[in-house]
């Protein structure tokens, strides 16, 4: 299949052409034209903006690898303070994607999704796209799919907007020395919990039912996770409440 990255960048002037020879898409919450993601092919300086997401995809024709070199040039820094976001949407045509908001990680160092972080009306879920799959981490320590609570440098990621307004700030203070994509163990959770895993080959993915006393039937914005299907040929497991397809399902 195709090569896909989530990514964003570690420098203030970074233009388009950093990435030249990859497709390179915006996400597109609204679904315009049917499609979540807007092609991004010109201008070349077209401006990628601090903190934001953006989705860097090879042909599914080739098989090496690409280098991406970031060069702060004339006028240029590298990233190091707080980036704040207070734009968030809520207007997906399809109500388990409504409020998901594709940002990045502005550094050149891994970030740790944790509770420190200021925000204001969003889930406590950060989600990511590993391989295939999609990984997430909770600010209460929980995991879906083997996700850890490292945000790798350069590396864009889902975060969802439960009302608006909605604010997030990326903090330059959650910044770690870690030189692996994932290395964390699940926690262990406080509360029954049922996970339902199925593979295939070198994937596998994870459908997560947990009984908590703040849980409801309906949708718990900060504590559930709708399902974001994997990539073609990779299971994609979830349950389903009241016709919502939840990744992790929080009940009462």
């Amino acid at each position: 299949g195709y090569q896909n990255h989530l990514v964003s960048s570690p420098i203030s002037n970074a233009t388009l052409n950093t990435y030249y020879d990859l497709y390179f898409y915006a996400y597109d919450e609204a679904g315009t034209d049917g499609s979540y993601w807007d092609n991004i092919y010109e201008p070349l300086d077209f401006p990628l903006a601090v903190g934001q997401g953006y989705n860097a995809t090879g042909s599914q024709y080739y098989t090496g690898t690409t280098t991406v070199l970031f060069n702060t040039g004339p006028g240029g820094v590298l990233n190091n303070s707080d980036v704040t976001f207070t734009n968030f949407t809520r207007n997906s045509p399809n109500t388990g994607y409504v409020g998901f908001e594709l940002v990045g990680n502005p550094f050149q160092s891994a970030l740790e999704w944790n509770g420190n972080w200021p925000m204001s009306n969003l889930s406590g879920w950060m989600l990511l796209w590993d391989y295939d799959t999609y990984r997430g981490w909770h600010t209460d320590g929980t995991d879906h799919n083997d996700g850890t609570a490292v945000i790798p440098a350069s590396q864009g990621f889902f975060v969802r907007a439960i009302d608006i307004p909605a604010s997030l700030t990326i903090p330059a203070a959650e910044r770690i020395h870690d030189n692996q994509a994932f290395y964390k163990n699940p926690s262990e959770y406080p509360h029954p919990i049922l996970r339902i895993e199925a593979s295939s080959s070198e994937h596998a993915d994870e459908a997560v039912v947990v009984f908590h006393p703040e849980g409801s039937d309906a949708f718990d914005g900060y504590y559930d996770l709708s399902k974001f299907s994997n990539a073609e040929g990779v299971p994609s497991l979830y349950t389903v409440t009241k016709g919502h397809k939840y990744g992790f399902n929080v009940l009462s």
